[in-house]
């Protein structure tokens, strides 16, 4: 397995244990942020560091294991993958921020607008790092 795909694991896991636990335990069982914005900061915030501990201890322990892949700079291969991933990524991210920016104003308040974005920017996240892992296992980097 590449190391930038190793990354893209570790990525999609720690992402999937971190703002799991924010979107589907924090984030819909409490009204934070109703009258208190910097509310939501102060929940998230802790989540986003531990998802940083996470990356950064992940990370070391993989380029410790594979110290020989890990200071090779990226092929042509890899690049094609990630710009796929990223273009994919930025096409959700587009219509999720329409979605949030345009539309959720009118229907609904201000805390579930922040959440909202949050949410959209984590989702592209995971997406950008499904699309890297398929990239690498199924060759998409077209």
């Amino acid at each position: 397995m590449a190391f930038r795909e190793k990354l893209a694991w570790l990525t999609l896991l720690g992402s999937g244990v971190a703002y799991g636990v924010y979107f589907l335990a924090i984030g819909p069982s409490v009204d934070f942020g109703r009258d208190n914005m910097v509310a939501i900061i102060g929940t998230f915030g802790p989540v986003a560091v531990f998802h940083a501990l996470i990356m950064a201890v992940g990370a070391g322990a993989l380029a410790l294991a594979a110290h020989r892949d890990a200071n090779q700079k990226a092929d042509e291969r890899d690049r094609a993958i990630d710009r796929r991933a990223s273009s994919v990524a930025y096409l959700a991210m587009m219509c999720g921020i329409i979605l949030v920016g345009v539309v959720a104003p009118f229907s609904a308040p201000a805390y579930k607008i922040v959440n909202a974005a949050l949410a959209v920017i984590v989702i592209c996240e995971i997406i950008r790092q499904i699309m890297i892992i398929l990239g690498y296992r199924r060759g998409f980097h077209g």
